[in-house]
């Protein structure tokens, strides 16, 4: 590199530094260090602040009943019912009357103020007076999967506590828990054509759902697996034998409330065993499957 005689860079040593430091010290913060706000943010707190003190008062009456409000309770199960690739909701829960394109089997007719296709679902339709409609509804969710396993938890399935988070119908089943009485067999919850839906999450086994799925081969068998090939001594004998050998390590479980479940769930199970009530409620007739 060429020496250029003009170019003299000053030497400026430590202890000079220091002397200048020392002689002007900077006693101010840096205007990028100092705290600020900006425009935006202060109308999103302004905006914050008067809408809820708006709210404060709305939410502090809703969670008060009016005088003589008489609270009904008289849910006694839940029945989720997972309609994964079902019939167009324009053809059926929000019926679209086309002329030429709408069968006329479908019969529709205006039943408690809601156009209803009276031929493709009567006995749904008689029963409009006790349910509700939501048609305003919109997913956060952009694939199906998601926005299915969203409808049963009641939050992000993407979410911290996504995975283990209880479906709907658990909640449910807590709640209706002590309303149960000594006869009834079949399960608070009733999950039906959901094979691949949400369990109890975090809940106790007692509040998982009962999965009803209507077998593969068949169309009169209704709920599979409440009989036995070797008949009904034979099973009762292998139940008795299965306390026998296993409750030690499965009631009041040194594994754990796990292992706990386990016993509850094969009690309720055997409960459903050769048992009338199941038989009559979930069997069908060939007709009725063809239909």
């Amino acid at each position: 590199m060429d020496y250029d005689p003009i170019y003299k860079p000053k030497k400026f040593h430590n202890k000079q530094y220091e002397a200048l430091a020392r002689k002007h010290p900077h006693k101010h913060v840096p205007f990028f260090a100092r705290p600020d706000i900006t425009r935006r943010r202060f109308f999103e707190i302004a905006g914050a602040g008067v809408i809820g003190s708006y709210l404060a008062g709305k939410i502090e009456a809703a969670e008060t009943l009016p005088s003589g409000t008489q609270v009904q309770a008289t849910a006694k199960n839940c029945i989720f019912i997972l309609l994964t690739g079902a019939i167009s909701a324009w053809d059926s829960f929000d019926l679209k009357m086309i002329p030429g394109a709408t069968p006329s089997s479908f019969a529709p007719a205006t039943v408690n103020g809601i156009s209803w296709p009276g031929g493709l679902l009567p006995k749904i339709g008689q029963q409009l007076g006790n349910m509700a409609l939501v048609r305003s509804m919109s997913s956060h969710a952009l694939v199906h999967s998601l926005g299915q396993t969203w409808s049963q938890i009641g939050r992000n399935p993407a979410a911290a506590l996504g995975n283990i988070a209880p479906n709907i119908g658990s909640v449910a089943a807590i709640e209706l828990d002590s309303q149960r009485q000594p006869g009834q067999v079949f399960p608070t919850f009733v999950a039906l054509n959901s094979p691949s839906g949400v369990g109890q999450g975090y809940f106790s086994t007692d509040y998982a759902p009962f999965r009803v799925n209507e077998p593969a081969n068949t169309v009169t068998t209704g709920v599979p697996d409440t009989t036995n090939a070797n008949g009904q001594t034979a099973f009762n004998t292998m139940f008795q034998r299965l306390h026998q050998y296993d409750d030690a390590l499965r009631i009041n479980s040194p594994y754990g409330p796990t292992v706990s479940g386990f016993d509850a769930f094969y009690t309720n199970a055997q409960q459903m065993m050769y048992n009338q009530s199941v038989n009559t409620a979930f069997n069908f007739s060939a007709a009725d499957s063809t239909r």
